[in-house]
């Protein structure tokens, strides 16, 4: 084979790489500014459409939450509507063909010409209607295997499928994987707002409708009057008079140190008394009662009183912790789209250098070897794009073993390795660290690990100081290095592969609701410096 024909061919594979690499990106880019699912799994179609020069036909399929059955994503490919209304509900399992059996084995399903198929005989007749003979189905999981969905190419012909054809459906199933699961995530976040709103209107109707419990002890006595209402909150009879005693046999055991230090100090030393505390009713029902009272004193003979009032806040606490549920998952799917976008970004400068060295090989170096690196560089490829799954499992890796013991023990772990590099790093931590939410803390870890890296990766500095402060409602974070320094304006006007740590920092405390903030100046250091709030009822 001459040189030229090698060289026309690697410059065709060159072109063909770098257009599924911007297909990808497109359809990334438009899964996250919320476009609609069949928009973009459109764009991966057209990839596929535009190679083959429109001899293969698309569809997407969605399996169902229990990975029962297929249904067609409708305006996904451009299979006619009218087949794939056919198809709904196409059954999964071992026992089922094309899409159906490849969800099941999690393996492409490459039917060369369904009329040769016997799994295919009582589905000829739409084989004929819609004119296709050859029939390919590959499997959509996500990164840690779940199926999620399948996508079909239909050909007018036989035709079986080549290594070409292969490497073309696994790069629209990968982006596929990310986008349907990004969609599945939003819907189920949908879901849940609406039950927090449909929640919160029973809960203001029932405040609405709600009668406090009213009751009175008597310190030096000890005598003790309740409300029916009080009784009612209690799980007691509305006409019992029970005694302090009687009081505590309804609360639960762990809560009644709390309560009786509480009552002996107000008794003790006057003011006010507070207590939220859990009650066993006769059926084993638990509630959340809220009790507060203030200690009346008589100047003449009468004994102190404490009179207060009780009332049942079971759902309202139910309220803040599905609100808190919900946040988290909002929070952790805007989380994984960053770092989604984040990775495209980094694929795709990645692959675009990769594909520049290649062909100044392929124009320089022994002909014979053209063929072999082509092929290198196309593993290469396949490699990169493997590593979204693997890049987008961090978090929760992150989650469960760096911050296993918290910030400060996180962070005092990046010091002992950077002091093995000769970089000295100091942690200091100020205020109660419990008050920081685990989601905030990963996203402010992450963060803040990045202005570490980029310290010590492009700074040449020697010492690095880290400090936590938590007050306010507030957590501010800073990263401060003795290095060279640099431009921040230049940073912010650089390209996606240069400027990426900076945004990247910018993106996790901008969706907590808080800034980024950097000092730097060539020859004087830099200094990164973050703010959250706390308040989880703050964007």
């Amino acid at each position: 084979m001459g040189v030229a024909v090698q060289h026309a061919r690697a410059d065709e594979a060159l072109r063909t790489n770098e257009k599924r690499m911007r297909g990808q990106k497109e359809a990334f880019q438009a899964a996250i500014n919320g476009a609609p699912l069949e928009d973009s799994l459109g764009i991966l179609a057209r990839i596929v459409s535009e190679e083959t020069a429109g001899e293969a036909r698309t569809a997407f399929y969605i399996a169902d939450p229990d990975v029962t059955f297929l249904d067609p994503i409708r305006g996904a490919g451009n299979m006619p509507e009218s087949y794939t209304k056919r198809v709904e509900g196409f059954v999964i399992g071992k026992d089922s063909l094309a899409c159906g059996l490849a969800t099941a084995t999690d393996r492409p399903v490459l039917t060369r010409d369904v009329f040769e198929e016997p799994l295919w005989k009582p589905w000829v007749h739409l084989a004929e209607e819609y004119d296709f003979r050859g029939c390919w189905s590959f499997p959509i999981e996500t990164r840690d295997g779940k199926p999620v969905g399948t996508f079909a190419q239909y050909f007018t012909t036989a035709r079986e499928a080549t290594p070409h054809d292969l490497a073309l459906a696994d790069t629209v199933t990968q982006a596929a994987a990310i986008i349907i699961s990004r969609h599945t995530e939003a819907q189920e976040r949908a879901g849940a707002e609406e039950a927090l709103r449909t929640s919160e209107e029973r809960y203001r109707l029932a405040v609405e409708a709600a009668d406090l419990g009213r009751w009175e002890l008597v310190s030096d006595t000890g005598e003790f009057f309740t409300s029916a209402a009080c009784n009612r909150h209690l799980g007691l009879p509305e006409d019992a008079r029970p005694t302090l005693e009687g009081h505590f046999e309804c609360i639960h055991p762990d809560d009644h140190a709390t309560i009786r230090d509480g009552l002996k100090r107000a008794s003790l030393e006057g003011g006010e008394y507070e207590a939220e505390y859990r009650v066993i009713r006769p059926d084993g029902a638990v509630r959340r009662i809220l009790s507060r009272a203030r200690v009346l004193r008589d100047s003449g003979s009468t004994p102190d009183c404490l009179t207060g009032v009780t009332l049942d806040v079971t759902e309202a606490r139910e309220l803040e912790e599905e609100r808190e549920r919900a946040r988290a998952r909002e929070l952790t799917s805007l989380a994984e789209a960053a770092e989604r976008e984040r990775i495209s970004r980094e694929l795709h400068d990645r692959v675009a250098h990769q594909s520049l060295e290649l062909y100044s090989v392929l124009r320089e170096a022994d002909p014979e070897r053209a063929k072999e690196r082509l092929d290198l560089a196309r593993e290469t490829t396949r490699v990169a794009l493997d590593q979204t799954r693997a890049l987008s499992a961090e978090l929760k890796r992150l989650q469960e073993e760096e911050l296993s013991d918290g910030l400060e023990a996180a962070f005092s772990k990046l010091a002992e390795y950077y002091a093995s590099e000769g970089v000295e790093m100091e942690v200091t931590l100020a205020g109660e660290e419990s008050a920081i939410p685990g989601l905030t803390a990963m996203q402010i870890y992450l963060a803040m690990r990045e202005a570490i890296k980029n310290a010590v990766r492009h700074s040449g500095c020697s010492c690095i100081g880290v400090s936590l402060e938590v007050g306010d409602g507030e957590l501010h974070g800073a990263v401060e290095d003795d290095g060279k320094g640099f431009d921040p304006e230049a940073a912010d006007g650089a390209t996606p592969s240069w400027g990426v740590g900076l945004r990247s920092m910018r993106e996790r405390t901008e969706m907590l609701g808080g800034s980024t903030r950097v000092e730097s100046a060539p020859g004087a250091g830099t200094r990164v410096e973050v703010r959250v709030p706390l308040d989880r009822r703050r964007p």
